[in-house]
Formats: C-alpha cells, sequence, structure tokens
C-alpha cells in the first residue's frame, strides 16, 4: 500500500474535487510534460535530493513506492508513490519543497493541500486527566 501525494504545475486546483479530476485527467494522457515548465523538474530534483530513489537492483531502504523523475510527468502533474509507513513524515517535506518551486501538492489521504508551513506543525500528544494506572478502572476501588 502506498501514501500518494499528487504534485500539479501551471494546473489552477483550487479544491480537492478539481484536484481529483485534474488527477484523473493526466493519468489518461499519454503526452509528457510540456517542455517549457520547469517547476516541476526542479521539485523533483530537490525532492530526490532529501529523500533519493536508489536504481532497480540497489536493495537499499527507500521512502519511495516507485521510481519516478520527471519523465513521468503528465500535463504538469506526477503522482509520487510514497511508502505508507513514511507517508507521514516525508509529506510535509513534499509541502516545503513544492511551496518553495510553486508547485501544488495535494494529499489525497487527508483530503487536503500541503503547505509550505505544514513541516513546522508537530502534533501536540493528548494527555489524560487519570493517572496511567486508573486506565481501565472506573475510578471506584471498592
Amino acid at each position: 500500500m502506498s501514501y500518494d501525494i499528487f504534485l500539479f504545475s501551471g494546473v489552477s486546483v483550487r479544491t480537492s474535487d478539481e484536484a481529483y479530476e485534474a488527477h484523473a485527467r493526466a493519468e489518461e494522457q499519454d503526452e509528457a510534460l510540456a517542455p517549457g515548465d520547469i517547476k516541476l523538474p526542479a521539485m523533483l530534483e530537490e525532492l530526490l535530493s532529501e529523500f533519493p530513489c536508489p536504481e532497480i537492483d540497489d536493495h537499499s531502504p527507500t521512502v519511495w513506492m516507485s521510481g519516478f523523475g520527471p519523465e513521468h510527468a503528465r500535463d504538469g502533474h506526477i503522482s509520487l508513490n510514497i511508502s505508507h509507513a513514511d507517508g507521514p513524515r516525508v509529506a510535509p517535506a513534499v509541502g516545503r519543497i513544492a511551496s518553495r518551486h510553486g508547485v501544488i501538492a495535494f494529499d489525497p489521504q487527508s483530503d487536503r493541500f500541503l503547505h509550505a508551513d505544514d513541516a513546522m506543525e508537530t502534533p501536540k500528544p493528548r494527555r489524560s486527566s487519570r493517572p496511567w494506572w486508573k486506565f481501565w478502572g472506573t475510578g471506584d476501588a471498592t
């Protein structure tokens, strides 16, 4: 199972519905990315420098479920396939790098767009007001 992120460059997507529609259209295309669009290849290059994608024969650990590069982009779109376990760690970096390059990043798992400031958000641990040893009890010790 993979954790997917859709990247768009030169495509106007403002809502999750538009992101899904643009993704479906791009997946049906046979033509590669327009040569004039340099944002997506530059963004992918920076992303791969942070999270390398080994060669097929190399069995090094990687976050990627499948290899990709600018040649896999279709009509200003590419779908990144990240290992599900690494997705929550890699997604904020994708949002940060995409924002820096003017590329739109959409996370279909959470149905939201990724932004540069997502990388700075750290989930706060949930604290219970009860001591851990009263987890199963009702509080009445009689």
